[in-house]
């Protein structure tokens, strides 16, 4: 049997998942039912995993190490449906793989008062409504990142492009994020 790489389910609090609140997943190393691969369909049925959890990132949120089986197909980037997964492990802060996926770092990071996200790609993370207030985001990639309804007040931005943030009416002075209301004087 070929090794799996890690992969990562993103879920509410209680394992609900967040695209259908109905179903609750089971406890930490229980299968999940068993679904027939005529059954399953890449954002429509199946269970879903993902190499890249920071794009399905919503305020709240939970992120578990899981394990697939009866793969079905994928996306052609970070996520792929299965006949059945099992979670395996809730990832936080002590997870001591951390240092080793940036991008669960991140995503751990924003649960946060005051994320540390320095030199992190966040290039097309979805980050609508996340709450990076006083974040630290020096040379921080935003590009493609979805930061629509965002709170980036405080947040510091250092001497790095700011073009992102600028098109939702953000911009820096003295080095932090400031409302555009907010540059004058």
């Amino acid at each position: 049997m070929k090794p799996q790489p890690i992969f990562f389910k993103v879920l509410l609090p209680d394992r609900r998942a967040p695209y259908n609140l109905e179903y609750q997943y089971p406890e930490p190393g229980v299968w999940t039912k068993r679904i027939g691969k005529a059954d399953c369909a890449m954002c429509v049925a199946g269970y879903h995993l993902t190499t890249e959890p920071l794009r399905w990132w919503q305020k709240g949120a939970e992120l578990w190490t899981a394990e697939g089986q009866a793969y079905v197909k994928g996306d052609g980037r970070d996520k792929g449906v299965f006949g059945r997964v099992r979670l395996l492990e809730k990832v936080t802060d002590k997870w001591p793989w951390l240092n080793m996926y940036y991008q669960v770092k991140v995503f751990v990071e924003m649960e946060k008062e005051k994320a540390y996200l320095s030199r992190a790609d966040l290039s097309g993370a979805g980050l609508s409504g996340a709450d990076l207030s006083g974040a630290y985001l020096s040379g921080a990639n935003l590009s493609r990142a979805n930061l629509s309804g965002a709170d980036l007040s405080g947040a510091y931005r250092g001497s790095s492009s700011v073009k992102e943030i600028e098109t939702l009416g953000w911009g820096v002075k003295d080095g932090y994020i400031v409302r555009k209301e907010n540059l004058e004087g």
